[in-house]
Formats: structure tokens, C-alpha cells, sequence
């Protein structure tokens, strides 16, 4: 008999471990790439806290989604920057904000051929940077908060969306979403 006088099959005998330490392929077409974008027309400003990363208005996303479409890489994830911030988040489910405007525009220009998945919290969106509200007394409120994620969710929807991710410390969040 050819071959090796020593098989290695010590990771190969328990299925659960054999899956573990198989061989993994990674590909473009399984991977998502984040987009920050921000207000305005025009606009490309890096992001100092992440070399090599930037903040892009919704007219320039084609300089970075073209790329990325050439490459194989298909799915997208959108984190907005406000044009303002309040105590409320107000912002985070307006139609004219960043995020809804790309997905309009994403969408117009690339149908199906383009998944956009977004970021669903009030952190950015809020002056207090927490991802809800916060009573008079400094708690967050936890059910109010969570109701308010779900309405986030349904303007990101509306606006072209394919998945939203809850990324909100809030109990009860998905459950608000789906409602």
C-alpha cells in the first residue's frame, strides 16, 4: 500500500471537533463591508479613529460599493452621523437623514443586485451618547427606548433596507423591531 505509514485522523474522530478544525474558505461574496455615512453632497472625510476608513455622503458611495461589487463583495452595512444630535435621537428615524438617504439611493442605483443591513441604535443620534432615553432622574427607559428602536427600524425599512441590526442595549429591542 501507497501513502503515509502514519494517518493524522486524532481530529478527525468526533464530529463536533472535526467541524471545529475543518478547513475554512472565506470568500468576498460571504463577507459585508461597514459604510459610515454622513449629511451633505460631495463629502469624503476620514474617520482619524479608524486609519484607512471614511465618512461618505450618499452621492460619493459609488467610489467605495463600485469596488467592492467588483470584488465580489455584496453586502453592506450603513452607520449614520447625524446632521444633529438631542436628548430624543430625533434624527435616527427622520426620511432626510444620512442613512435613508442612502438606502434610497443604493437602491435606485443597484436593486437587487446589492444587500444593505443597518445599524438600529440612538447612541450617534443622541447628545448623551446612550443608546435610548434617559429620565430626568439619569436611567434609561428601557420600554420606551425600545419602541422607539422599532420605529427606527421601520423607517430604515421603508427607505430600502434589507435586515436591520439591532445594536441597542436594550432588553426587549428585537422584539420591538419585529413588531
Amino acid at each position: 500500500m501507497n501513502g503515509p505509514s502514519i494517518r493524522m485522523r486524532r481530529l478527525r474522530e468526533h464530529p463536533v471537533l472535526a467541524e471545529t478544525v475543518r478547513e475554512v474558505s472565506l470568500e468576498p461574496r460571504q463577507m459585508m463591508l461597514p459604510l459610515f455615512v454622513i449629511p451633505g453632497t460631495g463629502e469624503r472625510r476620514p474617520i482619524h479613529s479608524l486609519y484607512g476608513v471614511d465618512h461618505w455622503s450618499a452621492d460619493r458611495l459609488p467610489e467605495i460599493v463600485e469596488p467592492a461589487l467588483e470584488s465580489g463583495i455584496r453586502s453592506f452595512l450603513l452607520f449614520g452621523l447625524p446632521s444633529r444630535k438631542d436628548p430624543l435621537g430625533t434624527t435616527a428615524s427622520d426620511d432626510s437623514e444620512p442613512v435613508q438617504q442612502s438606502l434610497r439611493f443604493l437602491k435606485e442605483k443597484y436593486g437587487r443586485d446589492i444587500h444593505l443591513t443597518t445599524d438600529v441604535c440612538m447612541c450617534e443620534y443622541t447628545d448623551h451618547g446612550h443608546c435610548g432615553f434617559v429620565t430626568k432622574d439619569g436611567t434609561v427607559d428601557n420600554d420606551s427606548s425600545a419602541g422607539e428602536l422599532g420605529r427606527i427600524a421601520l423607517s430604515h425599512a421603508r427607505a430600502g433596507a434589507d435586515m436591520v441590526a439591532p445594536s441597542a442595549m436594550m432588553d426587549g429591542q428585537v422584539a420591538a423591531i419585529r413588531r
